[in-house]
């Protein structure tokens, strides 16, 4: 089946990337996101201590269903208001609640704001999003439920593979981070509308406006393929 036959909900198979290099992607002349298959010696050594020391840490694992697929997460920064959850005020995920997960919060912190630096470095165009990004959130989000001054939640999802969907929470033009650490092939980030499979290698730093671009993960075989992911959403003040 081909990528652009794919519609919302529906799971990929399997499909090889056919973006396996630096890319910066646009739609419709607007940035809406960026491949970057290397990152730095201090990204990696970040997403190798976030995700072991998550791994060792599993009374925190929430199971759940998304896109019609079971998925572990872990939950970090603000989760937003929802009156389904008896919540009327964005409040700060249970993982922060624990004093043994300070070190791996600190760890996630600085991952988010290292990805903003080494993606803005890689492209005016994707420094000034994440400005106005920062702005955005300043304005419109309850600071003490924000993870960094970027995102003011993300995710470390585990084998998390995806139907196709949109994140329609997500504050208006916002780029999501997504780090991989994956032993295996396939689990790859595909945006049918663009005909886009990006590789979810190892290491590598995905960019993607997940409001406005539908997106999901591909048929996958092997031992893991986890994800780090940052976003910024509504609901949070």
């Amino acid at each position: 089946m081909k990528l652009t036959d794919y519609k919302e909900r529906e799971i990929p198979g399997w499909h090889e990337p056919n973006v396996t290099e630096e890319l910066i992607i646009h739609h419709k002349g607007k940035l809406v996101g960026a491949f970057f298959p290397e990152t730095t010696a201090n990204i990696k050594y970040l997403i190798d201590f976030i995700i072991e020391g998550c791994r060792e840490n599993r009374k925190s694992f929430i199971p759940h269903v998304y896109g019609n697929r079971q998925l572990e997460s872990i939950f970090f920064g603000g989760l937003r208001t929802d009156g389904s959850l008896g919540r009327h005020k964005a409040t700060i995920a249970a993982f922060h609640k624990e004093k043994e997960n300070n070190d791996i919060l600190k760890a996630i912190a600085l991952l988010g704001e290292l990805g903003v630096e080494f993606a803005s470095s890689r492209s005016e165009e994707i420094r000034e999003s994440f400005e106005n990004q920062r702005r955005q959130q300043n304005l419109l989000c309850d600071k003490s439920v924000c993870i960094t001054n970027h995102f003011t939640s993300g995710s470390i999802n585990y084998n998390g593979l995806l139907g196709l969907h949109y994140d329609t929470a997500s504050l208006p033009g916002v780029l999501n981070l997504i780090f991989y650490k994956r032993k295996g092939r396939g689990g790859n980030l595909v945006i049918p509308q663009l005909d886009t499979c990006i590789d979810s290698k190892s290491y590598s730093l995905a960019l993607l406006n997940v409001r406005e671009m539908m997106h999901g993960v591909t048929a996958f075989e092997g031992d893991y393929r986890d994800s780090i992911v940052f976003y910024s959403v509504n609901g949070m003040g």
